[in-house]
């Protein structure tokens, strides 16, 4: 991985590296005009086998476009790569479901945690971390 995202390491400690979240599942997209920032929830699975909910943060988005979200949003990969002006692109490449992308200024991973394989949910965001 070559774009700096803050908070990696704790990513990376799980998966072995940074992953490229294939077959994760897009859980919730939230966006905020303040910023304007976007926050996601991703369900994947950790090569031990496990599920991990990554939450992240996306600062100052630009050029927003979703498409086809529904109940079931299963990605290819998670993209970032150097844009212009100093920001990030970020596409959601999608295997059914949600496809998404836009531009940012600041990518960030706000938490991850084990996730119960019955409802993909984990443990809170400690609100000092909300991104909204």
């Amino acid at each position: 991985m070559t774009i700096k995202v803050d908070g990696a390491v704790a990513v990376e400690e799980i998966f072995g590296g940074w992953p490229t979240f294939h077959d994760a599942e897009i859980l919730r997209i939230e966006i905020d005009r303040k910023g304007p920032r976007l926050a996601l929830d991703l369900l994947a699975l950790a090569q031990a086998g496990s599920l991990i909910l990554v939450q992240f943060a996306f600062d100052e988005v630009d050029d927003f476009n979703l498409s086809g979200f529904n109940h079931q949003n299963v990605i290819w990969s998670l993209a970032l790569d150097q844009a212009p002006e100093d920001r990030i692109r970020v596409i959601f490449e999608p295997i059914f479901g949600a496809a998404c992308s836009f531009t940012c200024t600041r990518c960030e991973v706000l938490h991850v945690a084990p996730a119960d394989p019955r409802t993909g949910s984990a443990g809170q965001v400690p609100p000092e971390r909300l991104p909204l």
